[in-house]
Formats: C-alpha cells, sequence, structure tokens
C-alpha cells in the first residue's frame, strides 16, 4: 500500500483536539505512525489496498485491526504485518491468513506462515526480525454494514478453503 494513500486513512483519526503533526516524509514514518496509533487505541480501522485477500476482501472494505498477543495468534487469524524494505519508501504493510507455525533451528522463536488467499506463495518470518505482527482482523465493514471475524471453526474453512484454492 502506498504511504500517503494509508496516511490519508490514517491522520484524519489522529484526534481533532491534539496539534496536528508534520506529514511523514517516509513510508516508515507513516507505517510508525500507524504503529503508534494501534499501540495507543489497541484497535484501529483502515482501508488496504491490493487484491491478495480477494475475494474475502473488496476494494473499498474497511478492516477493523486489533493488538493482539503472539500466543494467542492462531492458524485461520487474518494478520497484518509490517515489513521493512531497503529504503524507508520500500516498506510494506501485508494483511495475509496465518497458516501455522514452524520452529525455527534456535528453538527460541517461530517462524509465521502466511498466505494470501489469491496468491499461490506462502510465506514465511520471524516475528521481531523480518517482519513485525501489528495486530489482526477483528471485524471488516463493506456498504455500510460490519462483520465480525468468525470463530474458530469458521477461520479453518477458510483457512481450508484458500489452501485447496492453491495451484
Amino acid at each position: 500500500t502506498p504511504g500517503a494513500e494509508v496516511l490519508g486513512y490514517v491522520l484524519p483519526h489522529a484526534g481533532a483536539n491534539q496539534p496536528r503533526r508534520s506529514k511523514p516524509q517516509t513510508t516508515r514514518e507513516m507505517i510508525s505512525e500507524f504503529r503508534s496509533l494501534l499501540k495507543k487505541n489497541r484497535t484501529y480501522a483502515f482501508k488496504p489496498q491490493g487484491g491478495s485477500m480477494r475475494p474475502w476482501l473488496k476494494a473499498g472494505d474497511s478492516l477493523f485491526i486489533q493488538s493482539a498477543i503472539e500466543s494467542e495468534l492462531g492458524p485461520g487469524d487474518v494478520l497484518l504485518y509490517w515489513s521493512p524494505g531497503e529504503d524507508p519508501d520500500d516498506d510494506n504493510l501485508t494483511c495475509h491468513r496465518m497458516v501455522g507455525r514452524l520452529p525455527t533451528l534456535g528453538g527460541s522463536a517461530a517462524r509465521f506462515v502466511t498466505k494470501g488467499d489469491a496468491v499461490s506463495g506462502i510465506e514465511y518470518f520471524e516475528n521481531g526480525r523480518q517482519s513485525e505482527i501489528l495486530g489482526k482482523v477483528s471485524a471488516v465493514a463493506r456498504d455500510g454494514k460490519t462483520w465480525p471475524m468468525p470463530g474458530r471453526v469458521g477461520k479453518l474453512a477458510r483457512l481450508f478453503g484458500s489452501l485447496v484454492a492453491m495451484p
């Protein structure tokens, strides 16, 4: 998601009574602002760009992100995570479904396995090393209606459906 677009969604919700901060100059600064607001409020809503989660997510949908503790995340949860790039403008926010966890060689951390519903590739990362999990999707709003994320059975059914669709 381009930094300027996400910034347009984040800044109006920073608080009307607070003095306006200067506009972040890079994508990394914009994501830092988003992380700060999510940490402060524990929940946040924004409209993502991109099509990796189609057909589950559509253009114009709003995602409600909730802060999450790593140990409480499980297969089927839709995660929002930040992957820093080599340049501050190459950073990415990614929203993919968690497929599972793999132990690392040292055994101290776990590698998260994620997949977008519309993409065939699977991503692997260690939280806090290659990427940082910011939270999980708790609800989706579309056409004036809001749907909470389904319980564990619904999550697993969607996860199974996305894995079957892999080529």
